[in-house]
């Protein structure tokens, strides 16, 4: 009968690492998918300030908007280096 209770809490210990491997590659899925969105937000906030660049014809704005760019890119090379 020990023998049988020990089998039992083996087994069930192995099910409980198990069941706790795929919840965390389950969370880790989740946040590949939440930096993959926020990788591609930047890219659209990229897009976004470059066509409005090219409408502005004083150089403050265009400085501004460059500026702003410059961000965006820094921020999607941060996310894209978590991925």
């Amino acid at each position: 009968e020990r023998k049988s209770n020990t089998q039992t809490i083996s087994t069930l210990t192995e099910r409980a690492k198990r069941a706790e491997i795929n919840l965390l590659e389950h969370k880790l899925d989740d946040g590949l998918r939440i930096l993959e969105r926020a990788k591609d937000d930047c890219s659209a906030q990229i897009k976004v300030l470059e066509v409005d660049k090219q409408k502005r014809s004083l150089q403050s704005e265009i400085d501004v908007i460059k500026w702003n760019i410059g961000e965006w890119e820094s921020k999607r090379e941060e996310v894209a280096s978590l991925i």
